[in-house]
């Protein structure tokens, strides 16, 4: 646990295991999605920008080398980090002929201060064959991770959202990556129109039964060019309040293994694309101001586990 929060986060544990600096360096690997293609949509989910969740820092246009040439002199002279996890960040990761994921991966490896691989994706788009490749960079890397975007435990809102995937594709990822001792973090959406708290703890309970090793949560933000960004713009509408987001983070954290590695507490949009809520625009901000909401209330990460476990026993 981290001395300082009272969750475990990315970067403590990669100072416990590497005693220095690791940074993620966001990659736009040229991928696409089946809710963008036409395969199971277009447009992409409802809350789901152009950019695919690019970061604001990605070169689309760059070659992926220079992308991560320029992310190490990047975050080597911001962080003074001395490792880098390669990290294809935008759109479907594994989205792709195997042949075509493993170019562009290997493209990525380029230095060898590159210590480890992270590719977010659809859990619906996890081939037998896409897994070959992913899993076939474990033991020859550090760090290869999987990170499957669940957002809401709940069909209904996941139907409503127009993602086209469900949390059973979610949980056959997840058992069929950690069969290939591949890593997988957890993407969760908090705020979604429809969802509850009761929802968050379904989501929570999930995420626990996985043992996934690492989470992202989100709150929900909308930008222009997203549909729920289009529709807030036509006719605005009731979005989370921080109050909320702090309550359902705390129970969510409460409720999932100690070493589960928090890798988020909070979303935001690209610098000038921010719609609503207003509350996101202080990210750094956030990390404490949840730490200091989860002292008040005198928890702890997986403080609540055995509780939540014992009731659904009885």
């Amino acid at each position: 646990m981290n001395e300082k929060l009272p969750f475990q986060t990315l970067s403590a544990y990669f100072r416990e295991r590497y005693g220095g600096r690791v940074h993620k360096i966001a990659i736009d690997g040229g991928f696409t999605c089946p809710n963008r293609d036409g395969t199971k949509g277009t447009g992409g989910c409802a809350f789901c920008d152009s950019g695919g969740s690019r970061a604001p820092y990605c070169r689309p246009g760059m070659s992926i080398p220079d992308q991560v040439r320029a992310g190490i002199e990047r975050f080597s002279r911001r962080f003074k980090a001395d490792r880098f996890i390669a990290y294809f960040q935008s759109f479907s990761g594994t989205y792709a002929p195997p042949g075509v994921l493993r170019e562009r991966y290997e493209a990525a490896l380029c230095d060898p201060r590159i210590i480890g691989l992270s590719v977010a994706t659809r859990s619906d788009c996890l081939s037998p064959e896409a897994l070959d490749v992913v899993a076939s960079y474990v033991g020859r890397l550090d760090e290869v991770r999987l990170e499957f975007g669940l957002q809401t435990s709940n069909v209904d809102v996941l139907e409503q959202m127009g993602c086209g995937h469900t949390a059973v594709d979610f949980t056959h990822a997840v058992v069929a990556a950690h069969g290939r001792g591949v890593k997988v973090c957890a993407h969760v959406i908090f705020g979604l129109p429809g969802d509850t708290v009761g929802n968050v703890l379904a989501c929570a309970d999930l995420v626990g039964a996985l043992r996934v090793e690492g989470v992202k949560i989100h709150n929900l933000y909308l930008t222009p060019d997203s549909r729920l960004g289009r529709l807030y713009q036509q006719q605005p509408f009731e979005m989370m309040t921080r109050e909320a987001y702090l309550d359902a983070v705390c129970q969510f954290l409460a409720r999932i293994s100690r070493e589960t590695i928090v890798e988020r507490v909070t979303g935001d949009a690209p610098p000038g694309r921010l719609l609503a809520p207003s509350w996101t625009i202080d990210k750094s901000r956030q990390w404490d101001i949840v730490a200091e909401e989860i002292r008040r209330r005198g928890l702890t990460q997986g403080g609540l586990l055995g509780a939540r476990l014992l009731q659904a026993q009885q």
